[in-house]
């Protein structure tokens, strides 16, 4: 029943002569409980996203997303036995915003890989944005950039800069007001 809800990856079962039987269990990581307009779903280390059954008894870091437009999102029903195709079926319906949709489970996985992980508390999907709030620090994330990662990256190197957060007199990066990443070649900070 866990493989059927999802949160089992791998069952391997072998035997060891004369008596001993070695099941070897290999869980997925559930990272991130996110609540919509509409749904309540579980995401896990690598992006993959679950019905919340089995996270009930969970300590996960709760997100709130959402999308300002949100017309441009068919409501996802995770009643059906076919939970998760009915919710990629939707998302590829509206491709225009599938792509939003991907990125920000992108920026998610790369946040549950850090120190900043307990600290997303929303996601904005706006026009233009995708803004990502920590404790009282918003980052915008463009929208309209065709690769993603190049803006992880531009947060990851503030993360890494010690210097940085020195000359800005901070211990931490949810110590600044606003990141913006959205710019081809700049990110702007406000402390």
């Amino acid at each position: 029943s866990m493989e059927k809800i999802g949160i089992i990856e791998d069952v391997r079962v072998s035997y060891s002569i004369p008596n001993d039987i070695l099941i070897n269990i290999v869980s997925k990581n559930p990272t991130y409980f996110i609540k919509t307009k509409s749904n309540e779903f579980v995401i896990d280390d690598k992006g993959q996203i679950f019905d919340k059954t089995f996270s009930e008894n969970l300590f996960l870091p709760t997100i709130s997303l959402t999308y300002l437009n949100e017309d441009n999102f068919a409501k996802w029903n995770f009643k059906n036995e076919v939970k998760i195709k009915k919710l990629f079926k939707d998302i590829n319906h509206y491709k225009k915003n599938e792509k939003y949709l991907l990125d920000t489970f992108q920026i998610l996985k790369w946040f549950s890989s850090n120190y900043l992980y307990t600290h997303v508390n929303e996601i904005v999907i706006s026009e233009r944005f995708i803004n990502i709030i920590l404790d009282d620090t918003k980052i915008y994330f463009s929208k309209n950039m065709s690769d993603i990662s190049n803006e992880i990256n531009k947060i990851n190197q503030i993360v890494k800069n010690e210097e940085l957060f020195d000359s800005l007199s901070i211990k931490n990066l949810t110590d600044l007001k606003e990141i913006k990443l959205c710019f081809k070649n700049q990110i702007i900070i406000k402390s």
